[in-house]
């Protein structure tokens, strides 16, 4: 299985969605059999998620493998930058807050904090 995990940047601010499960996250998505490239899977769901605009979508080359219910997968670990921030949640999420890089990592429910802020390191240089 094929997900894009995007992180979602407006100037220096990151975005948090909290799920319902009360975890803070990110955008994930489902790379589709109907996309035809991961960018088109990550405007579909952040669109989706948060009615945001992007402005455009950094590939940072990350992968990481980890387990979505059940079953191995491949997290393909994107950017994307936004020109607002006027969040309309769907019902997916129950709240969101825009954080500094440092809240982000501390606040994320990732298997992998530690691994996925080194990877990104060079990305969020803000």
């Amino acid at each position: 299985m094929e997900r894009v995990f995007t992180i979602i940047v407006n100037d220096k601010s990151l975005l948090l969605l909290k799920d319902l499960n009360n975890k803070w996250t990110s955008v994930d998505a489902e790379f589709l059999n109907t996309d035809k490239n991961y960018t088109e899977s990550i405007i579909r769901e952040v669109i989706n998620s948060t009615c945001l605009n992007i402005k455009s979508i950094e590939n940072t080359r990350c992968l990481i493998q980890k387990y979505y219910l059940d079953k191995p997968c491949n997290y393909h670990i994107y950017i994307a930058y936004v020109t607002n921030n006027d969040v309309i949640l769907n019902d997916n999420y129950i709240d969101y807050k825009w954080v500094d890089k440092e809240e982000f990592f501390n606040d994320i429910d990732f298997d992998d904090v530690e691994y996925l802020k080194t990877k990104l390191e060079n990305y969020l240089i803000f």
